[in-house]
């Protein structure tokens, strides 16, 4: 199921004419050039919602400008000033990337997202929602219909991600197999790191290895994020060592296999890496010790606590999810 079939877009058209929403999974994670053809063919004005606080995809060359389609970052979600002046400007719909972190408040903007909802129901015209999830895990659960201020939506879409591990005694012996394996492998590819510090000296490590690298994560600088995007973007550079913080650019990036230096903290977190791929064949290949599990746990309860209103029911809701990923991983 491709975003752009004629099926799909004539869906969301008429679920848009009966002021219906629409969840979509695709099977392939869209292109930025499918998610502007699909928002002009059905909502004609519309703004993307990328789901974090990062620069624009339009300060790099693989991000072009749109007539009628503007991408915006999660910091305008409970901007009402935004959303009144969209909506004189013509603005007939919203397009929510990874709209599933608005279920645990993964990138802390879960109020924002609420907001987003109390907005939509208070303009004097409809604006049409189509939220986009990188995988199933949380798609037919109707408690995201209060979140975007939906009444009913139509929900589509089905894939599944393959996790190949290989676990290791202790952090060394991962980083000299990870290291091994991607000197054999020139494919262009993405390894994520649960850290900034870890991808920092993992990317280190590799250099020296005279694996050649660029590094992304939250806390580089304007430049050096723009610089890493359009090396990875333009093929300048086959390996990308990251962060999450790179999954909201995934639609304006390249075919890119996936490696996580450790592992994900859930399904759906997993599925996110490996939208990367633009393919409906997702593979994830972890190398990881039990030290990771350890760290993950670690930096899920200080998220919490520092985050949530509720974090006993955060730490719940983040083993549980944890939990199915290794039963899988396993």
């Amino acid at each position: 199921m491709n975003l752009c079939d004629n099926e799909i877009l004539n869906l969301i058209s008429a679920a848009n004419d009966e002021q219906c929403d629409c969840f979509i999974s695709p099977d392939a994670s869209p292109y930025v050039s499918d998610i502007c053809r699909c928002a002009e063919n059905t909502f004609g004005k519309t703004v993307v919602i990328l789901s974090g606080h990062g620069t624009m995809p339009t300060e790099f060359s693989a991000g072009k400008s749109h007539p009628n389609v503007t991408f915006q970052t999660s910091s305008v979600l409970s901007d009402l000033p935004f959303w009144e002046d969209s909506l004189n400007r013509g603005v007939n719909g919203i397009f929510l990337l990874n709209a599933e972190t608005a279920k645990h408040s993964e990138y802390g903007f879960m109020r924002n997202y609420q907001r987003l909802g109390d907005i939509r129901a208070s303009m004097p015209k409809h604006i049409g929602l189509v939220a986009l999830f990188s995988g199933t895990e949380h798609i037919t659960e109707t408690s995201f219909l209060s979140y975007f201020g939906s009444k009913g939506a139509v929900t589509l879409g089905k894939n599944t991600v393959k996790l190949d591990s290989e676990i290791f005694t202790c952090e060394r012996d991962r980083i000299n197999s990870l290291s091994s394996f991607l000197s054999a492998d020139d494919s262009r590819r993405a390894v994520f790191c649960s850290t900034r510090r870890e991808a920092e000296n993992l990317s280190d490590r590799l250099t020296k290895n005279g694996i050649a690298n660029v590094l992304f994560h939250g806390g580089l600088c304007e430049g050096d994020k723009i610089g890493a995007l359009t090396a990875a973007a333009n093929g300048t550079a086959n390996t990308i060592i990251a962060t999450k913080s790179l999954l909201q650019y995934t639609p304006f990036l390249p075919p890119l296999n996936t490696v996580c230096c450790g592992i994900p903290y859930s399904l759906s977190h997993a599925s996110r890496i490996t939208a990367l791929s633009h393919s409906p064949k997702r593979k994830l290949t972890c190398f990881y010790c039990s030290d990771d599990v350890k760290q993950i746990l670690k930096i899920s309860q200080s998220y919490a606590e520092s985050y949530t209103d509720n974090p006993v029911l955060f730490m719940n809701e983040r083993r549980d999810s944890l939990l199915r990923l290794l039963k899988k991983i396993i």
